[in-house]
């Protein structure tokens, strides 16, 4: 392992990243030139920063989508409770 390599590991120990952004940044490490590697080293509390970033908007977005299909099931639950109560009333009164 190149001293590059070995200080990436350091690095992404201490910086709490989730198992995807790791296993995607050690990709694209292994790929690029050393010149890039030693960019992304020098850059690495901003890029740290960034991805964190994009997974805490990641995240509001689904409490978002979450929430919004939580209140469209509401309405569609109670729409079919009010659709069968109307039907169910006028079958009574047809009786």
């Amino acid at each position: 392992m190149t001293k590059l390599n070995s200080y990436l590991e350091d690095l992404i120990e201490k910086s709490n990243l989730n198992e995807k952004d790791v296993h995607d940044i050690r990709t694209i490490f292994w790929a690029v030139t050393d010149e890039q590697k030693q960019n992304i080293l020098d850059n690495w509390d901003a890029l740290v920063s960034k991805l964190k970033q994009i997974e805490e908007d990641f995240i509001k977005e689904q409490e978002i989508l979450l929430e919004k299909s939580l209140e469209w099931i509401d309405f569609a639950i109670k729409d079919i409770n009010l659709t069968t109560h109307d039907e169910l009333e006028t079958l009574k009164s047809n009786m």
